[in-house]
């Protein structure tokens, strides 16, 4: 291991307790991501996320998600993308071969992302024991009531107040440079 690469696993090593601490989480917890990698970088590394990345590179997100300003985003994971077989395929503009749409509809694939997406890292230990509102960067408010121990769920409210979709966390938080990521066991097509 040359010097570079030993200021770095260093480096990897001390930020990684910073975040740790900040998230009010275990440093061995905290260690399982590398939070010198990007948020894409995690996102597309966790074997879970594969539609949800799909969606950020046919957007054209990609510098987005793995840019330097901070973000917290509510992932679903693939199995939740599963429940909706033709969900992904009609915002990426496949929906069959007699298909009229040869592009996707960008606009709709940026308003889903978000949808999900909070400005800034907000830590669980900001949501722990309580119900908190956010607001998106779509600006649709995001509630996360955490206010049963083991159980979060996450209520967007549809655009134009016309309704809800909820979620429940699944699983911890990733810990990337520049984003925490929750994944979630539901995406509401309805919701964009």
């Amino acid at each position: 291991m040359n010097t570079s690469q030993s200021r770095r696993v260093a480096l990897g090593t001390g930020l990684a307790g910073v975040l740790a601490v900040a998230l009010g989480r275990t440093r061995i917890a905290a260690a399982a991501t590398d939070p010198l990698d990007d948020g894409l970088t995690v996102l597309s590394d966790d074997g879970r996320f594969a539609q949800w990345v799909s969606l950020i590179h046919a957007g054209g997100m990609d510098r987005e998600a793995a840019g330097r300003r901070p973000y917290t985003v509510f992932v679903p994971t693939d199995q939740a993308f599963a429940r909706y077989p033709n969900g992904v395929r009609e915002l990426l503009g496949q929906t069959g071969a007699a298909s009229q749409e040869p592009f996707p509809d960008i606009s709709r694939l940026v308003v889903v992302v978000r949808t999900h997406t909070l400005a800034g890292l907000h830590p669980f230990a900001e949501f722990a024991g309580k119900k908190t509102t956010l607001k998106s960067l779509d600006g649709t408010p995001i509630e996360v009531d955490a206010t049963t121990p083991g159980s979060t769920s996450i209520v967007w409210s549809y655009r134009g107040g016309s309704g809800q979709a909820t979620a429940k966390l699944v699983g911890e938080a990733l810990v990337a440079s520049n984003a925490i990521i929750y994944p979630v066991d539901q995406v509401d097509f309805h919701t964009y």
